[in-house]
């Protein structure tokens, strides 16, 4: 959910009825959890796109989307290390947000490494949202609460 500039709350997951329209949302991973997720979710053909990450190297989401008069339309979905697309010098300035770091430093003669897992299925009759996906012992579940509905995936690496 993200807040409108008429102080109502938009969920953004789902296309935009309204057009065109142009917006950019982003989002500060749960910082409860280790491990965080994103998804991309087509209703009309059951299809999933996924990604799991850990929250400390990329703690933001996001959620770019163009929809203009007529059928084309674009949408991007991005997990960073910076909430929004702003030049460099901005970024530092920033520092932080919800106490949050904005930026990720690459010290001279250094390397960073991170790793996340990507996952793509079918989904039954009835999914309508993904509330929650974990990896635990090999699995990802992929869970929607309202239906009731858990998918289990066998995870290819742990994170």
């Amino acid at each position: 959910m993200a807040p409108a500039l008429n102080g109502d709350s938009i969920d953004v997951r789902p296309t935009p009825t309204k057009v065109p329209i142009g917006d950019h949302t982003t989002s500060l991973m749960d910082p409860a959890r280790r491990l965080v997720f994103v998804t991309a979710f087509n209703t009309s053909r059951h299809l999933l796109l996924g990604y799991v990450f850990r929250r400390e190297e990329y703690p933001w989401t996001q959620l770019w989307e163009f929809y203009p008069e007529g059928d084309r339309i674009a949408r991007g979905l991005e997990f960073a290390t910076q909430p929004f697309d702003l030049p460099r010098r901005e970024v530092i300035q920033t520092n932080s947000m919800f106490d949050t770091p904005t930026y990720r430093w690459l010290p001279a003669k250094s390397t960073i490494s991170s790793a996340f897992l990507i996952f793509y299925t079918r989904t039954p009759d009835g999914f309508r949202k993904v509330d929650s996906v974990v990896l635990d012992s090999g699995k990802l579940t992929v869970e929607d609460r309202t239906s009731g509905i858990t998918i289990v995936l066998k995870a290819s690496r742990p994170l």
